[in-house]
């Protein structure tokens, strides 16, 4: 028998709530994750804003940015995706049915950044 969460929410809302509570921007949450390498910063500030608007159920994070998130935030990258696949299950997704990341091999390594929408197809 599977459990099924009594509440869940987007990752988005508990990464708001979080930055919220932290007293941390946008910005001030790039930072964290990259450190001061203006492009990789703009990128991953750019990701996770689009990450967070718009809240599709098959929008993912990719492992590397769930890895710096976690990091930036003190939490497990696994931590974030569970809440992120409880979130898509409760709106009638099968976890095992979810889009393939953008890093998940070597042949898609260069793929501009850790955000997989399968809207968009393959930018190669």
């Amino acid at each position: 028998m599977s459990r099924v969460p009594t509440e869940s929410f987007h990752l988005a809302e508990y990464l708001e709530e979080e930055m919220q509570e932290r007293g941390w921007s946008l910005d001030d949450l790039a930072f964290r994750m990259c450190g001061i390498d203006p492009k990789e910063w703009a990128v991953t500030r750019l990701a996770i804003e689009f990450f967070m608007e718009i809240r599709e159920p098959n929008v993912i994070l990719g492992e590397p940015m769930g890895t710096q998130l976690g990091k930036a935030f003190g939490v497990s990258p696994e931590f974030l995706n569970n809440l992120h696949e409880a979130w898509r299950k409760s709106n009638g997704l099968d976890p095992a049915t979810a889009p393939a990341t953008a890093d998940k091999s070597a042949a898609d390594e260069d793929a501009a950044g850790d955000i997989y929408d399968p809207r968009l197809g393959d930018c190669k």
